[in-house]
């Protein structure tokens, strides 16, 4: 029998090998499968493709719906699983809460949830990646996604995906932390690159990112690589500003080597160690910025959006003269009787 996109329990255990046994049962894995799409699966796959895939199980899917059914029941088998090791091993009666352990079957150590679940929860993000990925690739198939919000939400900003994060400043970093930095993302294109590169030019940028043209445009796909060197490092000290970065989820983290056996302690960072941080990706970033600005007046004439830019804030910026003229000389020839003073307005903004 089939339950949410799956065709049975057996088919929801294939995409978890041995991360789960025969025993699990459908009516108690369910319930969690299901807020597990809601809060997590279905904003990137949107609704409209979700109900079309739950329609296409029930019936017989076609080779695109069945493609996409497998990205889609990975990345739900793992995060529910994720979700269930919480309360799987727990039960509710009468008298309250308990456990059930037997000769031959018993509870997991602590260290061996935990590292379950950070499994679980890692590679279950990871496949959320290469849901949206597939989708992205292949969006002239999946019209019912490209149609929809989570369609552009996929495509809002010059970072959208955790391997385009790891390409400009590390491979540990994860898909769960990249979900948790997402936000910063948006402020950060308005509050550092927005300013640096005038709107029209921001707003072309996107527009090729959103319909995917922006590979066509050697110089503007160079422009936006640079920028994401700098937006990642802009993003990591605002998370760290935020105690929300950490490489495993959402905390600044130090790892201590210990002796003898050298085991890895793993404690809070200290403000010392969370300042330099800090310190390192601000200069970092600023070094960037100064590159993105080198680009830019090396190649004007690839952005006229730029120069126009630059002329807008020249014309800003300029001095303009008032003749304050003495109502005796209505046209002043500037001769010795002449009462009129020459002032100077400041239009620039100036730095605080």
């Amino acid at each position: 029998m089939a339950f949410l996109i799956y065709d049975d329990i057996d088919q929801f255990q294939s995409f978890l090998g041995g991360a789960v046994n025969n025993s699990l049962e459908e009516t108690s894995i369910e319930p969690t499968a299901f807020m597990v799409a809601k809060k997590h699966v279905i904003p990137w796959l949107s609704q409209t493709q979700w109900d079309d895939l739950i329609a296409a199980v029930a019936g017989t899917p076609t080779p695109a719906q069945t493609n996409l059914l497998d990205y889609v029941r990975r990345c739900l088998a793992l995060l529910t699983m994720h979700e269930y090791s919480h309360v799987g091993n727990i039960f509710f009666g009468e008298n309250g809460m308990y456990r059930m352990e037997s000769q031959e079957m018993k509870s997991a150590y602590k260290y061996q949830e935990n590292d379950y679940r950070n499994a679980m929860f890692l590679n279950g993000w990871e496949a959320v990646e290469w849901m949206q990925l597939f989708l992205d690739a292949n969006s002239a198939t999946y019209t019912l996604w490209a149609a929809s919000d989570s369609f552009t939400n996929t495509r809002a900003y010059f970072i959208n995906y955790a391997e385009e994060f790891r390409a400009v400043y590390t491979k540990k970093l994860t898909r769960s932390t990249f979900e948790v930095l997402r936000p910063l993302i948006d402020e950060l294109e308005t509050f550092a690159i927005l300013p640096l590169i005038g709107q029209s030019l921001f707003d072309v940028l996107k527009a090729d990112i959103l319909a995917g043209t922006l590979s066509a445009n050697t110089y503007r796909n160079n422009l936006v690589l640079l920028i994401r060197k700098a937006l990642a490092h802009f993003v990591i000290e605002e998370g760290i500003k935020r105690h929300w970065i950490k490489f495993q989820h959402d905390r600044v983290v130090y790892n201590e080597q210990l002796e003898p056996q050298s085991s890895e302690k793993q404690s809070q960072a200290s403000s010392q160690q969370i300042s330099l941080k800090m310190r390192h990706h601000e200069e970092f970033a600023n070094r960037h910025i100064s590159f993105v600005k080198k680009y830019l007046t090396d190649n004007l004439d690839e952005f006229p959006e730029y120069q126009a830019y630059l002329d807008a804030q020249a014309a800003e910026e300029s001095t303009e003269e008032t003749d304050n003229c003495d109502e005796r000389y209505p046209t002043c020839g500037c001769n010795y009787a002449c009462t009129c003073s020459t002032t100077k307005k400041n239009k620039g903004v100036f730095r605080l």
